[in-house]
């Protein structure tokens, strides 16, 4: 899928579609009058602005890359009276950053929404943005399954984090009494017993840059087991970028029998190993 999808929403005819068939529905549905007092009418432009104003903010935080600040300003926009007029540019913005999130389900219900409003015309215009939606479609469940594939994959080779017994390994992990920075990676773990991935990856970013304090509170292995986490994390969200940069760490500090943090490596298991050399050499990174 092309990123923004917003961007297939640019025709005016597109635009105006989605406004008179939203109107039409909601004046159906809730029998609203056809005449707006005053009052009625500066509330209904005050909450206006609030949505364009967040729809900005998540415009903002997409172009810096921070795709779960945008994702939570579109949802904040879309809980006040479902984005308004503004649905559809709503629904593109959810679209994209649920996918850039590795959230491919969510990303496809949004995009099925539109598949749901337009249907194929003789207007150049409309049916060119239903294929594109088409298109989507198809892109986001090729990713969906990969992605269940890769899960499947991880699942086997971090039998630490993805055993069968998630309760019990949830249970013990929730019984132990934490403090400082181990309460971060006690909430990374149960994050990912939870399958939030990109959740969990956010907690081991943060902590990353703490390593004189996990190392004086819980030892310097532990710093040094971020870099693999990200890996993982990056692995299952569909985060190449991120899990390359993660790799030639491994590979430069840890892999390596000259590595400084080589001793490091019997902490992961012997599978683990192995996959890491798998990655390494997918992305031409050994």
């Amino acid at each position: 899928m092309n990123r923004k999808l917003i961007a297939a929403l640019s025709g005016a005819c597109l635009i105006a579609q989605f406004f008179l068939l939203d109107s039409c529905l909601i004046a159906k549905e809730e029998s609203l009058p056809s005449k707006m007092s005053q009052e009625e009418y500066a509330t209904a432009l005050r909450v206006q602005d609030k949505i364009h104003g967040l729809i900005r903010q998540a415009s903002s935080s997409e172009e810096k890359g921070d795709y779960q600040s945008a994702l939570e300003y579109y949802l904040r926009a879309y809980e006040i009276n479902k984005c308004g007029g503004l649905i559809a540019v709503c629904r593109g913005g959810l679209a994209d950053n649920y996918e850039a999130l590795g959230k491919y389900n969510e990303a496809l219900d949004n995009v099925r929404w539109f598949l749901a409003k337009l249907k194929p015309t003789n207007n150049p215009t409309l049916d060119r943005t239903y294929f594109q939606m088409k298109a989507a479609e198809v892109h986001l469940l090729k990713k969906i399954e990969e992605q269940k594939k890769t899960s499947e994959s991880v699942a086997k080779t971090y039998p630490q984090v993805m055993s069968a017994d998630h309760e019990r390994q949830k249970r013990f992990l929730e019984s132990m009494q934490t403090k400082g920075v181990a309460t971060s990676f006690k909430e990374a773990a149960l994050l990912e017993l939870d399958d939030k991935f990109a959740e969990a990856r956010a907690v081991y970013e943060k902590l990353l840059p703490q390593k004189e304090t996990i190392t004086q509170e819980m030892g310097l292995a532990n710093w040094v087991m971020l870099y693999p986490a990200i890996q993982r994390t990056s692995e299952l969200t569909g985060d190449e970028a991120r899990e390359k940069e993660a790799l030639v760490w491994i590979r430069n500090n840890m892999t390596g029998a000259n590595g400084p943090y080589h001793e490091y490596l019997s902490n992961l298991f012997p599978a683990v190993q192995d996959h890491l050399k798998e990655r390494l050499k997918k992305f031409n990174l050994d």
